[in-house]
Formats: structure tokens, C-alpha cells, sequence
């Protein structure tokens, strides 16, 4: 089923109205309902100056391939059109329903989840890489390894190999993108390159949790962002070491190509 091209977003006005009516629904339907009123109404609609094509549905168990769907057919935007909530909110409640009500369902999850995956109302840093489908393009974005430069790229032959990496795991993508490494380009590529030095004998995701720690950690008391990047990489390898010599662990699982993308997928394949 094909996903019909996206031509408006909401306005200001309809995020606020959206966030008001949170509090006086008590159940996900009536508020879904609602939801369903304002989206044809012209008033709470902005209409974008080039409509948004669609190549295909979001997947709702392949978040990799969806992102890099979402980043293409999207394009390489501007950060602060890119930014904007009142698209994110728009793509969640009306363009991609029909995948977040399955992968982000408020069904139990009401009304706590709105304002994490459906409705952003403040473009903060967090808020972009939490947002259900606002996530699929950040994350690409801050991911994207087209030069080839760092470790998996290179070991997979795909630009979009940490973008799988990330979204394969969604603890690995808050812990380093939901705070200052997430925002530091150098200090983020640092901790992947760490972490990925040898794709098929990757370090335990506890490990990788403990990495995060540590060099925000370090962050709270030094200037990591005036040092270099060559810098960066050696202190993230040497606090992995650090790490890995403590675990008592079993020897750390090889990362195979279908982990990353899923069984039946192949990086020389244009699946995504």
C-alpha cells in the first residue's frame, strides 16, 4: 500500500490545541479521535511549499530501513526546517498513523507516550531523537558516513551502517544521542569509532552503556569539546579498555550483516 504524498503540516496553534486536549482526554481513542478533526481543518493547517513523496510504508519491525526510507524521501533539509515540530507532529498523527499505532501504540501507554513519540511541541535536541518519526531522520543524518572515514561503514561497504547499528538497539540510541555526545559531532564519531574498531568482535552493550558514562563523565569536568578528534578516539579507547578488562563477561558477540539489517536483507541490495 502505497503512502499518500504529504502536501501540510499543523500549526503552532494545532500543538498547542493538541497538547491541551491531552489533558482532558482520559483514553488514547477519544484523543485519537480528536486528533482525526483537526487534521483536514484548514485553520490548523500549513501547506508545505513542496509536497513530501513517499517511496514506501514505514516498516513497523525495521526501523534501519525506515530511516534511511524517511531520510531520502525527505532529503538532506536544512537543520532548522528539519527541526521543525509542527512537520514531526503532522508526519506521526496523519502521514504515518497507521505505523505508529502499531510500533508506538498509546493502547496502555496512554497518555505518556504522546508527547515522547506522537506530539512534539519544542524542537529540543532530545525531543528530535525520541519523536517516532522525527528519530528516522536524525538519527540517519547524524550517522550518515558518505567519505567512508570510520569503521563499520567500511567493514559493511554502506554509508547508512551506523544509522543500522544505532536503531538496531534503542538503548544505544540514548545513550548517545540523547545527550552531549549526541550534540558533539566529534565526540560522538569518537565513541562509535571506539565501539566499532572491530565489527566482528564488538563490545557487550553494558560495556558500550559504561562508555557513554564515562565520557560524559569526563565531559562534566574537562573541555572535551576543545580536544581534537584524534584525541577523542584515544580517550574513548582507552576507557573501553579499561571497561573490557573489568568485564568478567563472555567473550563479546561478532556483529553479523543480519543483525543489522535483518535476515533477509543485504547491503548490496537496494532494500532499504
Amino acid at each position: 500500500m502505497l503512502v499518500d504524498a504529504t502536501t501540510h503540516m499543523f500549526t503552532e496553534e494545532a500543538l498547542l490545541l493538541l497538547r491541551a486536549e491531552l489533558n482532558r482526554k482520559d483514553n488514547p481513542a477519544d484523543f485519537l479521535a480528536f486528533t482525526d478533526e483537526i487534521k483536514d481543518d484548514e485553520q490548523y493547517l500549513v501547506r508545505l511549499k513542496y509536497p513530501i513523496e513517499w517511496s514506501q510504508p514505514l516498516e513497523v519491525d525495521h526501523e534501519p530501513r525506515n530511516a534511511v526510507s524517511v531520510f531520502e524521501d525527505l532529503g538532506p533539509r536544512d537543520r532548522v526546517v528539519a527541526s521543525d515540530p509542527r512537520l514531526w507532529s503532522y508526519l506521526a498523527f496523519v502521514t504515518h498513523r497507521s505505523y505508529m499505532e502499531q510500533r508506538r501504540s498509546l493502547e496502555g501507554f496512554y497518555p505518556r507516550r504522546v508527547p515522547t513519540y506522537w506530539l512534539m511541541v519544542e524542537p529540543k535536541a532530545r525531543n528530535l531523537v525520541q519523536h517516532g518519526i522525527a528519530r528516522l531522520w536524525w538519527i540517519t543524518n547524524l550517522t550518515l558516513d558518505r567519505e567512508f572515514k570510520y569503521p563499520l561503514t567500511n567493514h559493511f561497504g554502506n554509508p547508512y551502517a551506523y544509522t543500522s547499528w544505532v536503531l538496531a538497539n534503542d538503548d544505544r540510541r540514548k545513550y548517545i544521542f540523547e545527550g552531549l555526545i549526541g550534540r558533539t559531532p566529534k565526540l560522538r564519531w569518537a565513541l562509535m569509532s571506539a565501539l566499532t574498531e572491530n565489527p566482528d568482535s564488538l563490545p557487550s552493550a553494558d560495556a558500550a552503556r559504561r562508555l557513554a558514562q564515562r565520557i560524559n563523565i569526563e565531559a562534566g569536568f574537562r573541555n572535551l569539546q576543545a580536544m581534537n578528534e584524534e584525541e577523542l578516539l584515544d580517550l574513548a579507547r582507552r576507557e573501553l579498555e579499561r571497561i573490557l578488562k573489568a568485564e568478567s563477561k563472555e567473550p563479546p558477540k561478532a556483529m553479523r550483516q543480519d543483525e543489522l539489517l535483518g535476515p533477509t536483507d543485504s547491503f548490496s541490495d537496494r532494500l532499504f
